[in-house]
């Protein structure tokens, strides 16, 4: 972005500031769902807009911004899939996570403490998989496992 605007505050900051802007409408994506009250929304989004800690790492160009966005993207469009929404979240979500593990070498300990919390809703049945997303998923692993097995109902493609 300096080879292109030039080196100023303005072109430092502004993408930290977009990010800590972009976080507010990720706590309305959680409320569109049904998991936070309006009341709740407005509270987080409130905290978020006036906590002294969002205002000093969106101020500055470090990695601290982007450690806090990228893992509440994923969890919100998280929530999006769980609810049944398109493919197009699931390539959001990668990208977030994705961004959160380029930013900090603890981000993997940080998803796998998702998956943790994850694995045990789907265990204790307080969250469950939408219909066809599940069948989706086993499609996938069962074709891929009948591919690397070399089963001629997928390898064998007629014509060929």
């Amino acid at each position: 972005m300096f080879v292109l605007f030039d080196a100023s505050d303005l072109v430092a900051r502004i993408l930290t500031a977009v990010f800590g802007t972009l976080l507010i409408p990720l706590v309305y994506c959680i409320y569109r769902l049904g998991y936070l009250s309006r009341a709740q929304t407005l509270l987080v989004a409130l905290f978020i807009a006036i906590s002294p800690d969002m205002g000093f790492f969106s101020r500055f160009l470090r990695h601290n911004i982007l450690c806090f966005f990228s893992p509440c993207c994923f969890l919100s469009h998280s929530y999006i899939i769980l609810n049944g929404g398109q493919s197009r979240y699931v390539l959001i979500g990668a990208i977030a996570t994705a961004g959160a593990l380029a930013c900090k070498e603890e981000m993997p300990v940080i998803l796998l403490i998702f998956a943790a919390f994850f694995g045990l809703a789907l265990w204790k049945k307080t969250i469950t998989l939408p219909r066809g997303r599940v069948t989706d998923v086993e499609y996938r692993f069962s074709s891929r496992t009948l591919i690397k097995k070399g089963d001629s109902r997928i390898t064998n493609q007629p014509g060929g």
